[in-house]
């Protein structure tokens, strides 16, 4: 008999239980999951319609449970003006989805369109229209503060998933992810404190259009991270301070592959590479970047190590180089660019480099200094659908 309840206790386990959905009407500015008592799988459904912000705190979903937030029966649109600061905010929350999926979810004018912060980790984000913001579109970050909870090592951002969102006149960057002073970290009360690390980041299939700076920007992913499928175009239109108009920044403390990507007009570099080296950099087209097709430097401070792969990427009349390496590897792997398609940059130099330290390995690149003749470069509609690769540790 006891055999028998310990197998029924074990099923009765396994089974999920029942999700509940809960209403959250227009008039709500707050959900806080504590004070509702929601549970791991459960779901908020937002009124359609118009709205003003919404603040999501205490959403503690689980692994394969996690809290959906969504719109319900119709589009939902957040209409703010420029003195709120944000449409959408997290706060720590962990295990969740927000997703405009299906019917639609549109953030039309705060100055953050989403900010997922304030310890929030394991999250999804897709199926967004956020524009006209007063800086970022998305910003996923806890910055450091007095709170020993926020510094490095004793909190980690983990398996992060941005897609399929469609962002464009922002007035700062459309993705800002990871703090960007992964290095230098900030002085607080005299003591020097680091951001956290993020393990595990998927952003792919995104759309961002006439971002005043940076169209994607990703610092401290420290592992695991891929950037692919992304159509970035229009970017760094109105910069606020010099060199913050890439199409795709790879900030600080990060390290990855950035592949597939299509990346058209900007006023600066189409890719900017200062992180931690080894990246692998495949298969994109950069078409018209107002400065080099792909930078790669050491700032700030010389934390790369390792050489990074350059294969099978098209860049088509850059204002600069095509590709301009300044960072010299402390180890002895050079950078490999091959196979790669450089057509027409303004400088007539293909592989720029700083100095002869700046260890390059070059092979079957294929260079012109003219492009033939042919309709204007447009984005498409979208780029193929790819799956992103599985997290390297989805137990957490």
């Amino acid at each position: 008999m006891r055999f028998f309840a310990l197998c029924l206790t074990a099923l009765l386990a396994s089974v999920p239980l029942h999700a509940a959905e809960i209403a959250v009407p227009s008039s709500q500015a707050e959900v806080d999951g504590t004070a509702l008592g929601l549970a791991p799988g459960d779901v908020l459904l937002l009124a359609p319609g118009e709205r003003g912000p919404l603040k999501l705190k205490n959403l503690h979903g689980a692994l394969g449970r996690e809290i959906i937030i969504r719109p319900a029966g119709g589009r939902v649109v957040i209409r703010t003006d420029a003195k709120a600061p944000y449409g959408i905010k997290t706060q720590r929350s962990r295990h969740f989805r927000l997703t405009g999926a299906e019917h639609g979810l549109e953030i039309n004018g705060p100055h953050q369109g989403v900010t997922l912060d304030d310890l929030s980790t394991n999250f999804e984000v897709d199926h967004l229209e956020i524009h006209h913001t007063g800086f970022a579109g998305i910003m996923a970050k806890t910055d450091p503060s007095a709170d020993p909870a926020t510094h490095r090592g004793a909190f980690t951002m983990r398996n992060v998933s941005l897609h399929h969102n469609f962002i464009h006149h922002t007035g700062g960057e459309a993705f800002y992810i990871g703090n960007s002073f992964y290095d230098q970290g900030r002085v607080i009360d005299g003591v020097t404190v680091f951001p956290h690390a993020i393990e595990g980041l998927r952003v792919y299939a995104n759309r961002t259009s006439h971002t005043a700076a940076d169209g994607i920007q990703v610092s401290a992913a420290t592992t695991d991270c891929e950037i692919f499928a992304n159509i970035i175009e229009d970017y760094g239109e109105k910069p606020f301070d010099a060199y913050q108009d890439s199409g795709l920044v790879i900030g600080p403390g990060t390290t990855g592959d950035v592949h597939h990507n299509f990346i058209l007009r900007g006023a600066g570099n189409g890719m900017t590479l200062l992180g931690l080296g080894g990246l692998t950099v495949e298969n994109n087209l950069i078409i018209a970047a107002g400065a080099h097709g792909i930078f790669c430097d050491e700032r700030p401070p010389a934390t790369n190590t390792r050489g990074s792969r350059f294969l099978g990427n098209t860049i088509v009349q850059s204002g600069g180089d095509a590709i301009r390496l300044y960072y010299e590897p402390a180890a002895t792997t050079p950078h490999l660019v091959a196979e790669n398609r450089l057509l027409a940059p303004r400088t007539g130099v293909f592989i720029g480099r700083r100095g002869k330290k700046v260890l390059v390995e070059s092979r079957q690149n294929l260079t012109a200094q003219t492009i033939p003749a042919g309709p204007a470069a447009t984005a498409p509609a979208q780029l193929p659908e790819r799956a992103p690769r599985p997290f390297a540790d989805a137990s957490r």
